[in-house]
């Protein structure tokens, strides 16, 4: 059995981060991903609800899952967002 082998390389840019409540740091963060060339961004405990701005910029399409607040109360805790 003979193995593939590819000739072109490819790099997959990818920035993890649990960013611990982006409603506090949302300059910062937006700054911080303009300022890299990241292919996938994943940020977990975002703390976010609908009334919150976006993070990223147009390269980016954004997955997005906030905590539901009408289930768990007054818990803002939770959420994550992966940008592709």
């Amino acid at each position: 059995m003979n193995a593939k082998v590819f000739k072109d390389s490819f790099t997959l840019d990818v920035l993890f981060q649990n960013i611990n409540d982006a409603r506090t740091k949302t300059k910062e963060i937006y700054c911080n991903i303009l300022a890299g060339n990241y292919n996938v961004i994943a940020l977990v405990e975002t703390w976010l609800s609908d009334s919150h701005s976006e993070l990223f910029d147009d390269r980016y399409m954004i997955f997005r899952k906030d905590r539901n607040t009408e289930l768990r109360g007054k818990c803002w805790r939770g959420g994550v967002i992966l940008a592709i």
